[in-house]
């Protein structure tokens, strides 16, 4: 079964769904709202997701009508309020999952990810080698042998979730801007990147973009889409985002660890994702480059230097 595209409106008394199903049989088309969730038939789709705030519903209080090609259903709301979080599509279709909706967990999946590591770094490591996965930093920013003994290799990506990418050259070794990563440990790679950064600074270069305000001035200006102006929730979805969404949640994450550190660390680079693709935006004045997947990687820490805050 697909999963159909879909949009959710509202006002103060109804939430709208509206969803894009082409290919729909409407012949065998059924809609339901049972305790909240919204299932949604119509061969070859199949939709069921977590409303954002209680509903009525009995059959006769929502109607469904054709709308452009689109399946709108309009379901009464039992009190007049504002939900949140229309456009988590993620987040309304997990919810929608009964293991993620049950108070008893029957079978609850500990360290996975930390077990998976070290299957798959175990049988690759030389545990006689000296000192293979652990490096000294100067104040220089060279790297030095250090005498500490480090059991697993330094982890990247996602929580920390891989290792041992980078043992083989390809495609990835030349956008990563850290030296060895397999064998850097985190708390190194600041370090790294400062000292990296000092090194190809040009102060011809810093003083010409401070100076030459024209060459800046209209990317500064420019009207980004996500702006809000009209006080409302920012720009519509476009299907292809939409589509990405339902996508990723079938996608299964990392455990995440309960530490907050770990938990801030996350945020940040999220943040830092953020502010290197904004910046880019600007640079390219919202027009599409090839250039931007590398752009933003080389600006992000996160990214071009696994670096972890």
């Amino acid at each position: 079964m697909l999963t159909p595209i879909f949009r959710l409106y509202q006002d103060e008394t109804t939430l709208s769904v509206v969803i894009h199903a082409p290919m729909a049989k409407l012949a065998e088309l059924e809609v339901c709202v049972e305790e909240q969730i919204f299932f949604f038939t119509a061969p070859p789709y199949y939709l069921k997701f977590e409303l954002p705030g209680p509903v009525h519903t009995e059959e006769e209080t929502y109607r469904m009508e054709l709308i452009d090609g689109d399946i709108q259903v309009v379901l009464k709301k039992k009190e007049h309020c504002v939900f949140k979080d229309l456009d988590l599509i993620v987040k309304l279709i997990n919810n929608a999952n009964p293991a993620n909706r049950s108070s008893r967990i029957l079978v609850e999946e500990i360290g996975k990810a930390d077990c998976d590591v070290v299957q798959k770094s175990d049988e690759n490591l030389d545990w006689f080698a000296e000192t293979k996965y652990d490096f000294d930093i100067d104040s220089s920013g060279n790297l030095g042998t250090s005498d500490e003994i480090v059991v697993l290799p330094p982890t990247y990506g996602f929580s920390g979730s891989k290792s041992g990418l980078f043992r083989v050259e390809s495609d990835l070794t030349h956008v990563v801007d850290l030296p060895n990563p397999d064998h850097c440990k985190q708390e190194h790679r600041s370090k790294l990147r400062i000292s990296a950064e000092n090194r190809k600074f040009c102060p011809v270069h810093y003083l010409a973009d401070l100076f030459e305000q024209d060459c800046w001035k209209s990317m500064l200006e420019l009207r980004v889409p996500w702006h809000d102006t009209n006080g409302s929730n920012g720009p519509e979805l476009t299907d292809e985002q939409r589509h990405r969404l339902i996508t990723l949640s079938t996608r299964r994450l990392p455990l995440v660890s309960t530490d907050t550190r770990e938990t801030v660390s996350l945020y940040l680079g999220l943040l830092d994702l953020l502010l290197a693709y904004t910046y880019d935006y600007r640079v390219r004045e919202g027009e599409e480059m090839t250039e931007s997947g590398w752009n933003i990687v080389k600006l992000s820490a996160t990214l071009s230097w696994f670096e972890v805050r």
